[in-house]
């Protein structure tokens, strides 16, 4: 049985790819801060802080798949803040490869997360992975997430790096913001709602870390499904699958950069991100269209 270790097991796309992983026959690790035991996962601890970890993970596992950092829209972004959202992410790969670089260790794959923020906000122009790079926090914060993670080859891996889009699933923090509003009866069109929202959902997320890993993919992909909706093209197809009615109430762009800072640029801007490179390499997406996921998603 092939091993996997997962640094951010625990988050909302870590336990669905742990999920997927057991049901397909692998045994399943977590890196954690405050160790403990599961029945059905191998608990390691690791300080990411202190750049401290138990050498075991390093030495049980097979595969490893770097999913670990502070939540993006967790809290406002402050100056303090962005530096936690970078340095959480950018410190433990650099854990990671230092102990895979100190050890003797059967290691054969790494599938590292990044986010389609990497792109920035480009209106309608279709983005594939070797586009340059955009402008603002979720640009940096992504670049320097994505040139940690080059440094697996360091430790003679190369890594495939996922560019995750936004993630739609029964847990996700998007789509519980977007259902409050609509249980109310209204559908908030954000800014000018015509901005394309690279929405995926969680089992395609998860199908498509494993799929790299099988496949020993290397370089970046894009986790996105293969057709983009726009922030008001998205909302209603969510009125669609709650087989309900809401009425559109504009969200000035002003008005959430008063409630949100800097933070607004993650909802008012937009990018079309291409999932040809991901559908090339052989993988098959379980939902292309936000109908069907939405649907599948409320009728879970």
């Amino acid at each position: 049985m092939e091993k996997v270790l997962i640094a951010g097991g625990s988050g909302f796309i870590g336990r669905r790819l742990t999920a997927l992983l057991q049901q397909s026959g692998y045994a399943v690790g977590w890196m954690s801060r405050s160790g403990g035991k599961r029945k059905d996962v191998q608990i390691f601890q690791w300080d990411v802080l202190r750049q401290r970890m138990d050498p075991a993970a390093i030495q049980w596992a097979d595969h490893i798949m770097v999913l670990a950092g502070a939540g993006i829209a967790d809290k406002r972004w402050t100056e303090k803040r962005k530096q936690e959202i970078i340095h959480s992410r950018v410190q433990s790969t650099q854990l990671l490869i230092y102990q895979l670089q100190q050890q003797a260790h059967h290691v054969q794959t790494v599938t590292a997360a990044s986010a389609v923020g990497y792109y920035g906000n480009r209106g309608d122009v279709w983005l594939q992975e070797d586009a340059a790079p955009g402008d603002g926090f979720l640009t940096t914060s992504t670049q320097a997430w994505e040139e940690a993670s080059v440094g697996f080859n360091l430790a003679g891996i190369e890594p495939a790096i996922i560019r995750i889009g936004l993630v739609l699933g029964k847990e996700s923090g998007l789509l519980k913001e977007m259902d409050k509003q609509l249980r109310w009866g209204i559908r908030p069109i954000v800014g000018s709602g015509k901005q394309y929202y690279p929405w995926i959902h969680i089992d395609d997320v998860a199908g498509i870390f494993m799929h790299a890993m099988q496949q020993r993919l290397k370089g970046i992909y894009n986790a996105v499904a293969p057709q983009p909706m726009t922030q008001n093209e998205l909302l209603k197809a969510m009125v669609r699958a709650r087989g309900t009615f809401a009425l559109p109430a504009p969200a000035p762009a002003f008005v959430l950069q008063l409630m949100l800072g800097e933070m607004a640029a993650a909802v008012l801007g937009g990018q079309r991100v291409s999932a040809d490179k991901v559908i090339g390499s052989g993988y098959s997406f379980r939902f292309e269209d936000a109908d069907t996921a939405l649907q599948a998603i409320y009728n879970q």
